[in-house]
C-alpha cells in the first residue's frame, strides 16, 4: 500500500524538538516517502480528534 500523505497526532514530551513535534513524529517526517501533515493534540478537541483518529 502506498500513502500519499501521512497525518499523524503529536503529544510531544522528550526533549526541546520532541515538545513541539514528538520523538515518532519526528522520525516519521525524516523517513516518509511521503508528506507528513503532523498535528499537535493540544489542537484538536475531542470531537475533531475522533474523527481524524479514530479515538
Amino acid at each position: 500500500m502506498r500513502a500519499d500523505l501521512i497525518v499523524m497526532q503529536t503529544d510531544g514530551r522528550d526533549s526541546a524538538l520532541d515538545s513541539i513535534i514528538g520523538s515518532t513524529t519526528e522520525r516519521v517526517i525524516h523517513e516518509a516517502p511521503c508528506p507528513v501533515l503532523a498535528i499537535p493534540r493540544s489542537s484538536l478537541d475531542d470531537v475533531n480528534r475522533e474523527r481524524l483518529f479514530g479515538r
